[in-house]
Formats: structure tokens, C-alpha cells, sequence
């Protein structure tokens, strides 16, 4: 079965047309290498390790006094707590550096990246980048930070829709859905319709007064 014909460029020049006061994004993306890293590292977690570190050292200092064996075993599973913790901040913090600027380097190609680098929003999206990292790394209030700064950036399609952009779509993803039209189950119908009409010999006749 062929598909349906090609459209007129001119008819397709004019699908493409965005709606009044629409922001086009090209659908391939921004090109180039991602801006430099804006931010410094992220001082609140190195803040938390050195609490943590502090904790362990206190535990530690408090099980060496300590000479009641109950209030010891008290002590001994607050000192590993206390040691989980500071282990895991500091395996965020080793992972989370690399984790940024690959998030970085990767936003930066998205269609959206042609708007920010348009309107110099590189902080913004650095700061998207760093909630988006820490709540991957379980920070709750982190992740209610990164959803909000999705919404500004348009990383979503309701935002896009908010801030008035679209994602322009591709000659191929336009022969695509002709082509999905043209196979759907209604399609065989409608022409077995008109082969039918065109067959029937009371389709020419016409009432005259």
C-alpha cells in the first residue's frame, strides 16, 4: 500500500508556522559545548559532613568514659549511626561534583538551552542542576526545589506551555504521523467508502426542478 502523497512545501511551511506570540525551540537542540560550571561547590554539604564528623568524634569520646555496659551499647549504636552518616555525606560529595556537570553538560544540548542561552540563564540552571542532584540523593526539600526551577527552565511540557515555547516538530516526525494515519484501522474504511460511491451509478445523478 503507498502512502499518502508528500505535502506542498508551502503547506508545510505553514504547519510549521508557530501560534502568535510561541517561542520555536529547534528540535535538534542546542549545538556547542556547555558553558562553563557558574557555581562553587556546594558549601552546605560540606558543612553537614564536618556536623557529622563532629558527631562521631563526640560518640567516641563518650563510649571511652562510659563504664555502664547498657549505657554503652546506647552509646555504640549512636556512634555508628553517627559514622553511617558522615560516611555517606562524604560519598555524596566525592559523587555528586561529576553528577552536576554531567546534568550540565547534557541540559545543554536540549532545544530549551537555545532560550537560556538567549536570556543568559546559566545560574538558573545551574541551581536546577544542583537541587536535581541532591534530591537524587534523597534530600526531600531538594526535590520540591528542583521541580520548582524545572517549571521556570520549560523542562516539562506543561511549563513549556506556561512560558509560551514549543519544541518545533521535524520534517520526519511530520511523514511519520502521515504515515501512522494512513494505517490506522479507519483508513482502509474510508477509501473502500469512496471506491464504493464512485461505483454506484446514482452518485451523478442530480434532481432538477
Amino acid at each position: 500500500m503507498t502512502g499518502p502523497a508528500p505535502k506542498h512545501p508551502s503547506r508545510r511551511a505553514r504547519a510549521n508556522q508557530p501560534a502568535p506570540g510561541v517561542t520555536r525551540l529547534p528540535v535538534a537542540g542546542r549545538s556547542g559545548k556547555a558553558p562553563a560550571w557558574p557555581l562553587s561547590a556546594d558549601l552546605s554539604l560540606f558543612a553537614e559532613k564536618r556536623v557529622a564528623d563532629a558527631m562521631v568524634c563526640e560518640a567516641e569520646e563518650a563510649l571511652d568514659r562510659e563504664t555502664d555496659g547498657r549505657k554503652r551499647r546506647t552509646l555504640t549504636k549512636a556512634l555508628e549511626k553517627a559514622m553511617v552518616q558522615a560516611e555517606k555525606l562524604g560519598a555524596i560529595i566525592e559523587a555528586s561534583a561529576d553528577a552536576e556537570l554531567g546534568l550540565w553538560s547534557s541540559l545543554w544540548g536540549t532545544p530549551q538551552a537555545t532560550e537560556w542561552e538567549r536570556t543568559h540563564a546559566h545560574r538558573a540552571v545551574a541551581m536546577f542542576v544542583r537541587f536535581q542532584i541532591r534530591a537524587e540523593n534523597g534530600n526531600i526539600e531538594a526535590a520540591k526545589e528542583a521541580r520548582m526551577w524545572s517549571d521556570r527552565l520549560g523542562l516539562n511540557p506543561l511549563a513549556l506551555h506556561k512560558l509560551k515555547q514549543e519544541v518545533e516538530r521535524s520534517d520526519a516526525a511530520e511523514t511519520q504521523g502521515d504515515a501512522r494515519r494512513s494505517s490506522s484501522p479507519a483508513a482502509p474504511a474510508k477509501k473502500r467508502a469512496a471506491k464504493k460511491a464512485a461505483a454506484d451509478p446514482r452518485a451523478g445523478l442530480y434532481a432538477v426542478s
